[in-house]
């Protein structure tokens, strides 16, 4: 399988969410404000386009998601879902405490 994360680590199972979550604090703190925009309309994208209780993503959902290790977590529903709002709150937070 090819590694196609940004975070800069190669993508494995046994990755915690905390292991998960400081690789994308880092990762996003080397962005600029027009990269962390992107970063957030593309987690927004996943929100609204994947249901994480039972549709298979469609091949941009998937492509965003293994961008960010999210697929890992895709067994457990309540665990993705709070990745992903942790990873949209901190790339939120990022941007707005740039912006003064």
């Amino acid at each position: 399988m090819e590694n196609r994360s940004k975070l800069g680590m190669p993508s494995q199972e046994e990755n915690s969410r905390q292991d998960l979550i400081y690789r994308f604090d880092i990762h996003i703190n080397k962005l600029g404000k027009k990269e962390l925009d992107l970063v957030i309309k593309k987690l927004n994208y996943v929100c609204l386009n994947f249901d994480p209780y039972g549709y298979e993503p469609s091949t941009e959902v998937e492509n965003i998601m293994m961008d960010y290790e999210l697929n890992e977590f895709t067994s457990n529903p309540f665990e993705f879902t709070n990745i992903l709002l942790q990873m949209l709150d901190k790339t939120d937070n990022l941007k707005k405490s740039r912006a003064h």
